[in-house]
């Protein structure tokens, strides 16, 4: 894969590194995002021991890791081989030849050999703790399971918190860095959609990159039971999740409209205080989030799935095996909408420049006159204490004046600030009236994407 977008990253692992003092680094994130292929750019021209965990006997996995460490003393120069009778051992060993020479010591898909030997945590923090001033040993521990990660080795109740020196969690692509992996394969457009499906993970892109359209990409990776992304699907829940049925029956439930508590509860016959622990267990793994109308404590949240690529897989409805080229068409600009909607309100700071926004969000409520639920795409609260008020279109129809006034309109039920100001993005561009006559900020989709490449 070519190596893009994880420039800061690097120059965090190699000064770790370079400074040849003992130290332990996580690395962690999303399933496929990049994490081994940071690592190995890493590692290039250094003296690393490096073993990939797996799934498996524990006997096994301690004689895959026991050749490991024989392979590096071999290219080290140091005789023999090495056949650990347990993990404690072997640990020591590594440890203990770091006493008189610097090296690193990744350990990637460290979860795994948690898995296998569940004590590996503690064994780690106790020579951590005993080398940390004689030692040379860069300790990089790296994994997908960000349950795992994030709360097994940050949390205040792990053996190891309180002694990492360094440690990085890898986001998804940016579109810009989408941009750059696709090169000149795509126009903007294009890009964007395989964006918005993948949610910038890289290896997923490269898979996009094999076929000649988006639909050829679902007839053969998607559809198919043996489909590189069905799999892919399937092994996310079951890295994070024991039963993986009940939290992918939640998520399906989420993205065709059910987002409250209650009403999930009824549907999948079971408590709301069941329900309330799935989908605090959904958010912990980046899955799905509970998001709050703008300034209203009155209006009860709902859970939205924030994970882009498990969002359009369940909305498709591959898992029920029920999607064809009619229903993706059908439901693809929608779903196309959404992202783009989201994408400009995560690039609002960079589209008003000179303006600082402090807070960025969304809006829903009634309309006490017409009795209907009313949403505004964008309200932000700028640095000058303006409420600006968005609406963001991705289709073929220029927006008209139409939409501002309804958006107008709108704005009036969310706040009744004096100092308001509005911004439309559209994918198909404006008519001429509204371009003659307001005053409103008006951006293509077109000119984001080149201001986000820019």
């Amino acid at each position: 894969m070519m190596f893009i977008g994880r420039e800061k990253e690097l120059i965090k692992l190699n000064a770790e590194y370079n400074s040849g003092k003992a130290s332990l680094v996580m690395v962690y994130g999303r399933r496929r995002v990049g994490k081994t292929e940071l690592l190995r750019k890493f590692s290039a021209g250094k003296d690393v021991l490096w073993f990939t965990a797996f799934e498996g006997n524990p006997s096994l996995v301690l004689s895959a890791f026991s050749e490991a460490v024989s392979d590096f003393c071999h290219e080290q120069g140091i005789p023999g081989g090495f056949a650990f009778p347990d993990i404690l051992s072997l640990l020591k060993v590594v440890f203990d030849l770091a006493k008189e020479k610097h090296f690193a010591f990744v350990i990637d898909e460290l979860p795994y050999l948690a898995k296998s030997f569940p004590e590996v945590c503690s064994i780690l923090q106790m020579l951590v703790d005993a080398n940390k001033s004689s030692g040379k040993l860069m300790v990089v521990l790296s994994g997908s399971s960000r349950s795992f990660m994030e709360h097994q080795l940050l949390d205040k109740e792990s053996p190891l918190y309180g002694r990492r020196d360094l440690s990085i969690k890898l986001r998804p692509f940016t579109f810009k860095e989408t941009f750059q992996l696709l090169g000149n394969m795509y126009s903007l457009d294009k890009a964007f959609d395989i964006w918005a499906i993948t949610g910038g993970i890289p290896l997923y892109i490269e898979r996009f990159m094999r076929f000649d359209s988006i639909w050829e990409c679902i007839e053969e990776e998607f559809i198919p039971d043996d489909g590189y992304f069905n799999i892919e699907m399937q092994s996310i829940f079951l890295m994070e999740f024991s039963d993986p049925a009940n939290y992918s029956s939640a998520v399906s439930l989420i993205s065709s409209g059910t987002n409250k508590v209650s009403i999930i509860a009824s549907k999948m016959n079971t408590s709301t205080a069941n329900i309330s622990a799935i989908l605090n267990r959904l958010n912990e793994v980046g899955i799905v989030e509970k998001r709050y109308s703008f300034n209203s404590s009155a209006r009860k949240p709902i859970w939205t799935i924030v994970d882009p690529f498990i969002r359009f897989f369940s909305l498709m409805g591959f898992r029920e095996r029920r999607v064809g080229q009619e229903r993706f068409d059908s439901l693809f600009p929608s779903f196309l909408g959404k992202r783009f909607e989201e994408l400009c309100r995560e690039s609002l700071p960079l589209v008003l420049k000179d303006k600082a926004v402090d807070i960025c969000s969304s809006w829903w409520g009634g309309n006490p006159i017409t009795h209907t639920e009313e949403e505004i795409d964008i309200v932000a609260t700028l640095s000058d204490g303006t409420l600006l008020f968005g609406e963001c279109k991705y289709t073929s129809y220029p927006i008209n004046q139409s939409i501002l006034t309804k958006l107008m309109s709108r704005s009036e039920l969310a706040s009744n600030s004096q100092s308001k100001s509005f911004i439309l993005f559209s994918k198909a561009g404006f008519d001429s009236s509204i371009q003659a006559n307001t005053s409103a900020i008006l951006v293509t989709a077109y000119r984001l994407f080149e201001m986000l490449i820019g």
